[in-house]
């Protein structure tokens, strides 16, 4: 039964089995579980070359889905990665970046 367990965890963190309760910890859960989230960042961009950039290094990391805000210097990224990831990637056009917070 620890299979039957561990597959109703890794969908919901907080059941209970058996009149046992069981609470799974989210990094004991697989990336595939978890749903991806819209966050949003402050990127310094102030032309199409910005935006561009931009661009070029999301599509290099991959695993995300992104708008671009120009005129109001935000991006919004879908994805599963982490935060800190998403940040230094942006960080990596050469223009001062932020994280706002989840869209």
């Amino acid at each position: 039964m620890a299979c039957l367990v561990q597959q109703l965890l890794m969908r919901e963190p907080n059941i209970q089995y058996n009149n046992k309760k069981y609470r799974c910890r989210p990094e004991h859960i697989p990336s595939c579980f978890i749903k991806s989230q819209k966050q949003e960042f402050f990127v310094d961009m102030t032309c199409e070359g910005c935006s561009g950039a931009v661009t070029r290094v999301l599509n290099k990391l991959g695993g995300v889905q992104f708008e671009i805000d120009l005129p109001n210097k935000k991006v919004f990224i879908e994805s599963d990665k982490d935060t800190d990831v998403l940040l230094e990637t942006l960080k990596k056009t050469g223009k001062a970046a932020n994280y706002i917070g989840p869209k």
